[in-house]
């Protein structure tokens, strides 16, 4: 008999003779990584209708069928991505005085992404060409901004003292519970 199938063989020998705190409902078939390690997925029984997937796996000594260590027992690493952050954006007025107004779009590296500027700053005439009905409509520039395609549909706009909050790290570092 080879390796290969005393290994099959061991592994099948193993897994019966396991025993395991909950039921298991499912497994899938054995999977090997072409060297020294075979794994399978089941599927155990945590209550309440709700099964959780497991990885069961055996390494072998190289070149022989004996086990190097006890079988390990976790979560498989195809439990998928974490989910993606939403983009965030924050505001600036800059300037906003007698006729003159300048305000930005920036992202969480500091980088204006989008100006807005009255014709005295060198830009357009007014709010409304950018959607918004007055200059802290958020909302309004929000939506002009995505259908520019400089936003993604689910990107936040915050006021700028919001969106420094959000993207500044809590740092307690020195105790005093600032």
């Amino acid at each position: 008999m080879s390796i290969i199938d005393q290994r099959w063989a061991e592994a099948g020998r193993i897994w019966n003779e396991q025993q395991f705190d909950l039921r298991v409902e499912a497994v899938n078939g054995w999977e090997t990584d072409g060297f020294d390690r075979m794994s399978r997925t089941c599927f155990m029984d945590v209550g309440a209708d709700t099964t959780e997937a497991m990885v069961y796996a055996i390494n072998f000594i190289p070149g022989t069928a004996d086990l190097s260590g006890d079988p390990e027992f976790a979560e498989p690493d195809w439990q998928g991505p974490e989910p993606e952050e939403t983009a965030v954006f924050g505001y600036s007025i800059n300037l906003d005085e007698r006729g003159q107004f300048y305000a930005d779009v920036r992202d969480t590296e500091g980088n204006s992404i989008f100006e807005i500027k009255t014709p005295e700053e060198g830009g357009d005439p007014g709010f409304e060409d950018l959607g918004m009905r007055h200059k802290d409509d958020l909302s309004g520039l929000r939506d002009h901004l995505v259908s520019l395609g400089v936003l993604e549909r689910d990107a936040e706009l915050l006021p700028l003292a919001e969106f420094e909050r959000r993207i500044e790290p809590e740092d307690d570092s020195l105790g005093m519970g600032m």
